[in-house]
C-alpha cells in the first residue's frame, strides 16, 4: 500500500479518540512494518485541527479543500504542512461544480496544481473526464487570480460550510443543472 490516511478529522473528540484507541498507532506500525510507505491526515472542515496534527505527528501528506472560497486552509494548513516537508493533496476544487457555474474549470484545475501537488477532481460525465485530462496535459498559469461572482461566491461558501465549522446536512446535494464546460 503506497498510503494510509487518517480521514475527515473534525474536531478535538476525533484527535483524541484517534490516539486514544490506537488508530495512529496502528498506522505507525504498518508503516515501520513495510505494510505502507507514507501516512497522511486529511480534514474537510477545520484547518486549526489538521495544523494541531502535523505538529503533534510527522506525516507525509495532508488532503484538505483547495479551491479559492476556501483560502484559510492556504494561508495556515498549507504553510505549515509545507515546512514539515509534507506533500499536499487537494480536493473539492470545484466546490461540486458550484463554482463552474461562473468560473472555466480550468482555471480551477489550474489553480489547484499550483498550490498542491496533486489534486483529486470529480467529472460528471466522459467529456468533463477528456477536459480533465487536457488541463492537467496543457496547463496555463491561473496566478490564483480568479475573480468569482458574489453570488456564485456565497453558494460555494454554503457548500463548504463545514470548513467554515458550521454543519450542514451530509445528504445536501445542491440544486444545480449538470454542469457543461465551455469549449
Amino acid at each position: 500500500m503506497d498510503i494510509l490516511q487518517l480521514h475527515a478529522i473534525e474536531n478535538q473528540e476525533d484527535k483524541r479518540a484517534l490516539k486514544k484507541d490506537g488508530a495512529l498507532q496502528l498506522l505507525i506500525e504498518a508503516q515501520k512494518a513495510g505494510k505502507t510507505h507514507f501516512l497522511g491526515i486529511t480534514g474537510h472542515y477545520d484547518p486549526e485541527i489538521l495544523n494541531e496534527f502535523i505538529d503533534e505527528y510527522d506525516f507525509d501528506t495532508v488532503l484538505l479543500p483547495i479551491n479559492p472560497t476556501v483560502k484559510e486552509f492556504e494561508v495556515s494548513t498549507i504553510k505549515k504542512a509545507r515546512k514539515h516537508g509534507m506533500g499536499i493533496i487537494g480536493m473539492k476544487i470545484m466546490a461540486r461544480a458550484i463554482l463552474a457555474l461562473a468560473i472555466n474549470p480550468q482555471a480551477l484545475l489550474n489553480y489547484s496544481t499550483e498550490v498542491a501537488d496533486t489534486s483529486i477532481v470529480g467529472c460528471s460525465n466522459e467529456s468533463d473526464l477528456e477536459k480533465n485530462v487536457l488541463t492537467a496535459r496543457y496547463p496555463y498559469p491561473s496566478e490564483g487570480k480568479i475573480l468569482i461572482p458574489n453570488d456564485i461566491y456565497e453558494k460555494a461558501r454554503f457548500f463548504m460550510k463545514d470548513t467554515i465549522k458550521q454543519k450542514w446536512p451530509s445528504t445536501y446535494q445542491p440544486d444545480f443543472p449538470n454542469i457543461q464546460y465551455d469549449s
